[in-house]
């Protein structure tokens, strides 16, 4: 009897360390590393969606490398606060003080981009279609990265490659010197050119990711640059082919509706950077007005047409939608607004004017002349054609647009001073779709 229990006891023991040897071996349902992702499509979709959300985290960088150092934005405080990135802004940028670092951060989305194109062209489930397509998104992704450090730094370091996800961790062996501007202008090109390849005739499935209309936009672009600043006076007919290639949108009849609230993907957006309260928000609250010193201040006009004392109170009814403090951080020089044709419905879509009279004798003296960005604080419902902009808007908006479809004009640009060499730096042009 006492052998038998002996025997029993060594059976439940050796069962139970066997079931915890099984349980020990189970691996978490929400991880995810390289053994056990890209395994079929939902992982690689969802992976291409992380990509977009990594390129709407640049969004401001984007912004801060392009238009900040474009000569548009003023150095110049009226509202008694602080202007930011005044460095950029005037471009003071030194070697020792550049204002961005770590070339911009864009080599990390690169890296990611690299390890997608890598893994998508090694995977067999996915059908011949959906291959393409998503390595034509990846490679204009790239192409826009390549295309954004090109334009800043002139030549970089190439890697086109996950060097270090593939395990080549040697620091020495990892080092790579800077391309040429010519060399980094190839890659440019070279990836746009694949990204059109690649998605062949396909039709834009979403206007919210890179599609190959948004390509055939960014390679208008890539090719307008390499003719205006590198001579390449062939790229135009390049550039125009693909801008061409762009069909099936229409201008709606007021501009402001473009950026309604309930109006995003309307006929006239051909890409857009999408955001949502609470989950990724614009800080566009930096480019209106400071409500504590704006109110019982300010006139609508440079003439008192509204008589003396009837100063503006928060005209565009942004702070009772929004219980956060907005402070003016960034302000656009009124010459621009001033650029405007007073018949061009852009102008106070884009923004708000707004003046500084002294009235104390006459004629009145205007010592403040402002604007305030309006253009993606869009109202709540679409207006007229012929409606003025006004409130309430919200300070949160949900979309950035990027390439809608035309309107465009030309703005003169300063050249990067983050090149090498002074000498090789020259006037720039930029193609600002409809801004």
């Amino acid at each position: 009897m006492k052998k038998l229990q002996h025997i029993l006891r060594v059976l439940i023991v050796t069962v139970v360390l066997t079931s915890c040897h099984k349980t020990l071996d189970l691996s978490p349902e929400d991880y995810f590393g390289d053994g056990n992702f890209w395994k079929n499509e939902v992982q690689v979709t969802n992976f291409m969606v992380g990509l977009h959300k990594q390129f709407r985290d640049n969004q401001f960088q984007f912004f801060r490398l392009g238009e900040m150092r474009g000569g548009g934005m003023s150095n110049v405080d009226v509202q008694n606060t602080s202007l930011n990135e005044l460095q950029i802004i005037e471009q003071r940028l030194e070697e020792n003080s550049a204002g961005v670092g770590s070339w911009a951060g864009f080599y990390g989305p690169i890296l990611q981009l690299n390890l997608f194109i890598q893994k998508v062209n090694q995977v067999n489930f996915l059908s011949a279609d959906k291959k393409s397509y998503l390595l034509g998104q990846a490679f204009a992704m790239r192409a826009y990265y390549y295309f954004h450090l090109l334009r800043t730094y002139g030549g970089v370091p190439i890697r086109t490659e996950p060097e270090v996800l593939n395990g080549s961790i040697d620091v020495v062996s990892l080092r790579k010197a800077r391309a040429s501007e010519a060399e980094a202008l190839t890659l440019v090109k070279n990836d746009i050119n694949e990204s059109l390849r690649l998605f062949g005739t396909a039709a834009t499935a979403d206007k919210t990711q890179f599609s190959p209309h948004a390509a055939n936009m960014l390679k208008g672009e890539i090719f307008l640059w390499s003719a205006r600043v590198y001579g390449n006076t062939a790229d135009l007919n390049e550039a125009k082919t693909a801008l061409n290639a762009v069909t099936g949108y229409l201008l709606l009849p007021s501009f402001a509706n473009v950026f309604a609230y309930n109006n995003k993907g309307n006929g006239e957006i051909i890409f857009a950077i999408r955001n949502r309260v609470a989950e990724a928000e614009m800080s566009v609250a930096t480019f209106t007005y400071s409500t504590f010193n704006f109110n019982g201040l300010h006139y609508k006009d440079s003439i008192v047409s509204d008589g003396v004392g009837n100063f503006l109170v928060d005209p565009l009814k942004i702070a009772e939608s929004n219980s956060q403090q907005i402070i003016q951080r960034y302000r656009y020089t009124f010459e621009l607004f001033q650029s405007y044709d007073v018949a061009d419905t852009r102008r106070n879509a884009t923004f708000y004017d707004y003046y500084k009279v002294t009235t104390s004798s006459t004629p009145y003296v205007v010592t403040v002349r402002n604007t305030a960005l309006v253009k993606f604080l869009a109202p709540s419902t679409p207006t007229s054609a012929t409606s003025p902009t006004t409130g309430p808007f919200t300070v949160k908006p949900t979309a950035c647009l990027c390439w809608p479809r035309s309107r465009m004009h030309r703005t003169k640009i300063r050249p990067s001073i983050l090149k090498p060499s002074a000498t090789e730096l020259m006037a720039r042009e930029m193609i600002l779709l409809r801004s």
